[in-house]
């Protein structure tokens, strides 16, 4: 699914990014142009970066009440 139009970045893009390190939008749109025309897809992409941010602190939570 593209996520920003004006790039033609896909949300396997922007997942791919935050994997490799990302983890803001300004990171986002320096590595991929992302939410650098007109702006549509910023609320888009802020809630990926939130969901990786959650999900990555809960994976560390779940990996240290295991040790």
């Amino acid at each position: 699914m593209f996520v920003c139009v004006c790039a033609g970045i896909t949300q396997q893009q922007i997942n791919n990014a935050v994997t490799r390190g990302a983890r803001t939008v300004d990171q986002l749109r320096s590595q991929l142009n992302v939410a650098s025309g007109c702006g549509m897809c910023l609320e888009d992409v802020t809630e990926q970066l939130s969901h990786h941010s959650t999900h990555t602190a809960a994976e560390f939570t779940d990996a240290a009440a295991s040790c």
